[in-house]
């Protein structure tokens, strides 16, 4: 996954079958729901280098996000 300021992250198996927001507030130091919610919204995460605007979508073991 790669997000807007460049960021990317690799699926492991522990993470496999999180959603797309779950993975992302995981990740992402002191971000709130509603903030990871507003990066997948605006388009600003891509995955596998196309934008993901669902927040729900399931994540697979070694996806690059």
């Amino acid at each position: 996954m790669k997000r807007h300021d460049g960021t990317v992250h690799h699926v492991a198996a522990a993470d496999r079958g999180q959603t797309l927001a779950a993975f992302l507030r995981a990740h992402t130091p002191g971000a709130s729901w509603s903030r990871v919610q507003k990066l997948i919204r605006s388009r600003h995460v891509l995955v596998h280098g196309n934008v993901c605007t669902d927040a729900a979508r399931r994540l697979k073991e070694g996806g690059r996000w």
